[in-house]
């Protein structure tokens, strides 16, 4: 990063030995076209970035769903609502709905939605993502949030 130019050293940290050197970035941001990058084709790219974070996802989910059903009875509920539509859904059956853990979270969906629809979905998750990004505490637990919206093939 020194050699194309995107770091500089900062300033030098005096101390016994070597002295610590402290960079910052020529640019708040960067465009790296993708044939810059090692990747042969947007497949192999987005398979390496996007699999490393869910399985990261899973395990957390795994294990967290192990100490909800050692601790609580978690099960699962099939259920079909009025439209004839099933669903599948960790709950403990012997806690009322409303005090019934909703941490882990995790759902997929498959619906049909106009291309205006799919945009207006994707800018509301966005916007709430973002209100609670802003307020994130420094302190407290550290989740891990997973939200997709891509047309099905």
């Amino acid at each position: 990063m020194l050699k194309c130019r995107l770091l500089f050293v900062h300033h030098l940290e005096t101390r016994a030995g070597r002295a610590i050197r402290h960079y910052s970035c020529v640019s708040n941001a960067f465009f790296v076209p993708f044939s810059a990058t090692p990747f042969e084709t947007v497949s192999a790219l987005v398979q390496s970035t996007e699999s490393l974070q869910h399985q990261r996802f899973a395990k957390a989910l795994a294990y967290a769903r192990e100490l909800q059903h050692k601790n609580q009875g978690l099960g699962t509920l099939l259920f079909r609502d009025e439209a004839g539509d099933t669903y599948v859904s960790k709950t403990n059956l012997n806690q009322p709905k409303a005090a019934q853990v909703t941490v882990p979270f995790s759902r997929w969906s498959s619906m049909r939605l106009t291309p205006k629809a799919a945009l207006e979905l994707t800018e509301r998750l966005d916007s709430l993502l973002n209100e609670y990004m802003e307020t994130s505490a420094k302190t407290g637990t550290s989740y891990l949030l997973h939200i997709g919206v891509v047309e099905a093939i």
